[in-house]
């Protein structure tokens, strides 16, 4: 399966701290580097090979976004297209030792972004109650919970979704990405 190209990636970034500034890049992955993060993030699903990722995106068009700081792998993000306008951000992590440092911020800008040009019009992602930095994330980012499956509490999976404006410039705040 072909990765899908854009040109807006690999760009270079500084974290917003006041004292402290890694380079981080963000750019494209291919699924066997996701495997390899994703087996480091200890609260996740087992996730053994990328066949398995292979199998759940099939056909469909896909972005994998992969964050670096000083040439170390710290976080991912993918997702796929369910239809030409609205986009699934399927899976996403961060190494314990980077959270708070703006990784997981970065790198759902650079989805936004390249997503929005690319025509979307909404993103969804669907997360759980186990993980509440995730659900606080997402709410101050702007996503609206739009559902609940699953009737177990921990388990159950939470729907949020985001307008994005057509134009490509996805703002945050008081910043324009």
């Amino acid at each position: 399966m072909e990765q899908y190209e854009s040109q807006a990636l690999p760009y270079t970034i500084g974290a917003r701290y006041k004292f402290w500034r890694p380079k981080m890049i963000i750019r494209h992955t291919n699924f066997t580097e996701i495997v390899r993060l994703h087996q480091q993030i200890p609260e996740l699903f087992p996730l053994h090979d990328s066949a398995v990722l292979a199998e759940r995106i099939g056909d469909k068009r896909w972005i994998g976004l992969l964050a670096e700081i000083d040439g170390a792998t710290v976080g991912y993000h993918l997702g796929y297209w369910l239809n030409p306008t609205h986009f699934y951000f399927w899976l996403g992590g961060v190494l314990p030792a980077w959270r708070r440092h703006g990784v997981a911020s970065h790198l759902l800008d650079a989805l936004e972004q390249q997503t929005s040009r690319e025509g979307a019009h909404t993103l969804s992602v669907k997360s759980m109650n186990r993980y509440p930095g995730m659900l606080i994330f997402l709410i101050r980012r702007g996503y609206q919970i739009d559902g609940f499956c699953g009737a177990e509490a921990q388990n159950g999976k939470i729907h949020f979704t985001r307008r994005l404006p057509a134009s490509g410039s996805v703002q945050y705040g008081n910043n324009h990405y």
